[in-house]
């Protein structure tokens, strides 16, 4: 059977017997519940802005503390509090799932671990990170191992050691490290991942430089692998000296240069499969994040304006089996927040790349291995050269096929007309000039429709003229199929 012809599916029992990894932070550590929580202060701001319906949004391994969370708000707050489970977008809960909340008709929403921070337009929303302990010791013993007391560091990690953190920096400056920053607002995580993406979209245009100030520095973060470990080391790559991480179960450090450049070579092999395609589904992945509907339309005219194909596709959460279904759309682009947008598994069918990927292929633009984490940026970006239809219809030589493709679906041909003799009727013939004009007629190559008639048609009983011999007549079997009457006994 051809692999292109290859349908997949989920196993509904699989989906309903998935265990969920529940965990007690409270248990775990010996912060009390109350402050995990942060149930007084959630309290007071569902106070002041005078909330009747809260949304209260966990992850999966949060979802066992759901109701003791919400008993405990509910104590002294005159609300109805809604609890969400699972969320409607995202391989994790990192996105506000605004459309759940709007479901239950939510005026504000709690959202509780760890977050991307993506801006958001419906909602107000109040974020808990929670609180994990952390062997504050080994984690100073690990720092002094990499660097210098003159080394300058910027001290970073995961949210929910964000107080640890704080402990360790006033350690570390107490031993002499007085070049290590954590709390200023431009050495932030999210601030540094927002200042990047503009020096990106501003050096294109004015040659500004505007992450220059953290080239002198190393970041230290402390955190496990996570896509918001990988999300972060590949922004910060080329505008920081070095990038060690600090992994606080394993106790180990880890040296995040290398694999990001193994990373990026993968993601340059993205984007030349990116400018072979010529059917391109644009999946909707947040239906949440600020301005991106602005992204997509932004996406639908660039595709358009370079000669392919595209269609949208609102999934849901994103797994292999669901855009297998899809065998003639050659790329996805998906348009999520930063750490859901990159998609490194190999069970994906077809590539999936991220907006800026998609831009960098369809334009002009040569790659200097910086990366855009905010599809919203692309919207500052335009292509250095708007080529003409004929140029985008050239071939171009694959540096992942080895050989010459034509992209394109639009093909544009001039035919001269000739000039009839006589006319049969008004139906057939329009008048027209003695001395007729070139004509240009724009032929729509659909690579769908060849698809079908290729790989989803089945010609088994088609005959083949000069090739396929009539068959003589026999007789068939007669009886019934656990014994035919020839067939004899055993």
């Amino acid at each position: 059977m051809n692999k292109e012809a290859l349908f997949f599916s989920s196993k509904e029992k699989e989906l309903i017997e998935r265990p969920l990894q529940s965990t007690k932070s409270h248990k775990n550590n010996n912060i009390s519940f109350d402050e995990v929580y942060e149930i007084a202060d959630t309290q007071e701001f569902i106070l002041r802005g005078k909330f009747q319906r809260v949304a209260l949004q966990f992850p999966d391994e949060l979802l066992g503390d759901a109701s003791e969370v919400s008993v405990r708000l509910s104590r002294d707050v005159p609300a109805a509090f809604f609890i969400l489970g699972d969320t409607s977008y995202g391989r994790n809960s990192c996105c506000v799932d605004e459309i759940t909340a709007e479901h239950v008709n939510a005026d504000c929403l709690i959202h509780y671990g760890h977050a991307c921070l993506s801006p958001i337009e419906r909602l107000p929303v109040k974020y808990v990170f929670g609180r994990q302990d952390l062997e504050i010791e080994k984690c100073l013993e690990a720092f002094e191992t990499i660097y210098q007391q003159e080394s300058w560091v910027i001290l970073t990690g995961e949210q929910y050691y964000a107080n640890a953190l704080d402990k360790i920096l006033s350690e570390l400056l107490s031993r002499g490290y007085s070049q290590v920053v954590r709390n200023e607002e431009e050495y932030s995580k999210e601030y540094m991942a927002k200042v990047i993406n503009e020096d990106i979209v501003e050096a294109r245009s004015s040659g500004k430089q505007l992450a220059a100030i953290y080239k002198d520095f190393s970041v230290f973060y402390v955190g496990k692998e996570s896509p918001a470990l990988t999300t972060f080391a590949m922004t910060c790559h080329l505008h920081v000296a070095s990038f060690y991480s600090y992994d606080p179960v394993e106790h180990k450090v880890i040296h995040q240069s290398p694999d990001t450049d193994a990373r990026l070579r993968r993601r340059y092999m993205v984007v030349q499969k990116a400018r072979d395609a010529s059917v391109i589904g644009i999946v909707v992945g947040t239906l949440g994040v600020s301005r991106y509907l602005e992204v997509i339309q932004h996406m639908r005219k660039m595709i358009k304006e370079a000669g392919r194909k595209s269609y949208m596709f609102v999934i849901g959460k994103l797994n292999p089996e669901k855009l297998a279904n899809f065998a003639e759309i050659e790329l996805f682009v998906l348009v999520s927040c930063p750490e859901n947008s990159l998609i490194e598994s190999k069970d994906f069918y077809r590539p999936v790349t991220t907006p800026y990927e998609l831009y960098l292929a369809l334009s002009s633009s040569i790659w200097d291995k910086k990366w855009i984490t905010d599809f919203s940026s692309i919207l500052s970006l335009k292509p250095e050269e708007n080529n003409s239809l004929n140029e985008k219809n050239e071939p171009h030589f694959s540096l992942v096929t080895g050989r010459l493709m034509q992209p394109s679906i639009v093909k544009e041909e001039q035919v001269q007309i000739k000039e009839e003799s006589s006319l049969c009727n008004s139906q057939d013939v329009i008048k027209s000039s003695e001395h007729r004009q070139l004509s240009v007629i724009h032929r729509v190559h659909s690579v769908s429709a060849d698809f079908h008639k290729n790989e989803r048609n089945w010609h088994g009983l088609s005959k083949i003229k000069a090739q396929t011999q009539a068959a003589p007549l026999e007789i068939g079997k007669s009886g019934i199929a656990c014994q035919y009457q020839n067939e004899h006994e055993h």
